[in-house]
């Protein structure tokens, strides 16, 4: 079971998080399915990764995941 950190504003954040930093283009889509079908509830990702195409094309199918953009937490 994912453990969460109750924020000041009320947010849980997942204490557990993937990080998609080094993960080449082809990739990414494939890697946060399947951390997120083992339980995974936080993605890491920032522009200058350059593999937000792979990385958006599995947000688009999955719900209940956080995304981390630019130190912003932003509720799937």
């Amino acid at each position: 079971m994912m453990e969460y950190k109750v924020l000041n504003n009320g947010m849980k954040m997942p204490m557990v998080g993937l990080g998609v930093y080094n993960i080449s283009d082809g990739e990414p889509q494939r890697v946060v399915e399947n951390a997120v079908s083992v339980g995974y509830r936080s993605i890491d990702t920032a522009a200058m990764y350059y593999n937000e195409k792979g990385v958006g094309g599995a947000e688009c199918e999955l719900e209940y995941v956080t995304i981390v953009r630019n130190r912003e937490w932003i509720d799937g």
